[in-house]
């Protein structure tokens, strides 16, 4: 999951400050990527040219560029849609500490593109399910990693 989110989780408890764990993709600590997060596009806003007329098309631009351009825009962008800024010009930032930390990974240099699409079958489940575990107290963090690591040794 990413901070798109955090409306969901809030809503399970606001008073909790989430955050990012990096998945390691080897063995080897120092293996690229072992301390990086995915960073990546979950959709994205688009302009129909084709079956909308030119008074739409510039009424849909000028929407856009009020989302980035404008204090209000902003706020709707990042505080309403839980989107991270998307310009060095934003002036309105997430507070919350999970998009912070997002954007720090990146500042960091420390960003991946998505690799969901290249998990086996069943590992979004598999994995989710540790996760679940691990966010409702089930099991530590050690346990987790160890859940974690016994998915991916049964897929080798």
């Amino acid at each position: 999951m990413g901070n798109w989110a955090l409306p969901n989780l809030f809503e399970m408890n606001p008073d909790v400050d989430f955050g990012i764990l990096p998945v390691p993709v080897s063995d080897d600590a120092a293996t690229y990527g072992n301390t990086a997060i995915s960073i990546g596009v979950p959709s994205n806003l688009v302009i129909d040219c084709a079956q909308s007329s030119p008074e739409e098309q510039a009424g849909a631009i000028d929407f856009l560029n009020w989302f980035v351009t404008d204090p209000v825009g902003q706020d709707f962008w990042v505080n309403r849609f839980n989107f991270l800024p998307v310009y060095d010009t934003f002036e309105i930032q997430p507070q919350d500490a999970m998009s912070q930390q997002i954007l720090q990974y990146a500042a960091d240099g420390l960003s991946l593109q998505w690799m969901n699409n290249l998990y086996p079958a069943g590992g979004w489940q598999a994995m989710g399910a540790s996760m679940q575990k691990y966010v409702v107290g089930q099991i530590d963090r050690a346990a987790l990693a160890a859940e974690l690591e016994a998915y991916w040794q049964s897929v080798e």
